[in-house]
């Protein structure tokens, strides 16, 4: 009787730099938005504190978010 597999070697190692990616975005995000949001309160008043922090996050998310596609489809 053949064993069938939930994923194939290649298919495992593309979920893996995947989610390593996946990791290293999330993480860079939090980091990023963190650094942008305590510039932004030294600079701005608190009222836009947020807003410039929820932009700063979009701004990382369409960038690595690009790079993770890119990745995927070369």
């Amino acid at each position: 009787m053949k064993v069938r597999y939930l994923l194939s070697i290649q298919q495992f190692k593309d979920l893996c730099v995947w989610l390593f990616w996946f990791s290293a975005y999330a993480a860079f995000c939090v980091l990023f938005t963190h650094l942008l949001k305590q510039l932004g309160a030294l600079l701005l008043d608190s009222t836009f504190e947020a807003a410039f922090s929820m932009l700063a996050a979009f701004v990382v998310f369409i960038g690595i978010g690009i790079r993770i596609v890119t990745e995927k489809w070369r």
